[in-house]
């Protein structure tokens, strides 16, 4: 393998990487249900630390 081809090589992984990380970005964006108080869930967070 050439250098070239090395780093076109770690560049399409990157793009992957970044599709990727945008795909899973976009599955967790929704919007909370009625009701929801994040600040509940987080301070349960906190105290079980």
């Amino acid at each position: 393998m050439s250098i070239e081809e090395i780093i076109e090589k770690l560049l399409d992984e990157g793009r992957k990487d970044i599709v990727e990380a945008l795909i899973l970005n976009e599955k967790l964006r929704r919007r909370a249900p009625k009701g929801w108080d994040s600040t509940e869930i987080i301070k349960k967070w906190r105290n079980m630390r």
